[in-house]
């Protein structure tokens, strides 16, 4: 997806069945950051202010 080579953010493009008109991209991996078994606030923070990127371009107001 070009928009999410961008912001360097791995996105695949997902596809409904046959009879479905609806494509849509979901984020690859977990979005959220674990460290020592602990949750990244930093770094899952930086992930979700991607996806804001990325409906930004995508969707400019």
């Amino acid at each position: 997806m070009k928009t999410s080579d961008q912001i360097g953010t791995p996105v695949k493009i997902t596809k409904f069945p046959k009879g479905y008109w609806m494509t849509i991209a979901r984020w690859q991996g977990e979005y959220r950051v674990m460290t020592d078994s602990k949750l990244d606030i930093a770094a899952t923070l930086e992930n979700l202010k991607k996806a804001q990127q990325l409906l930004n371009i995508a969707f400019p107001q």
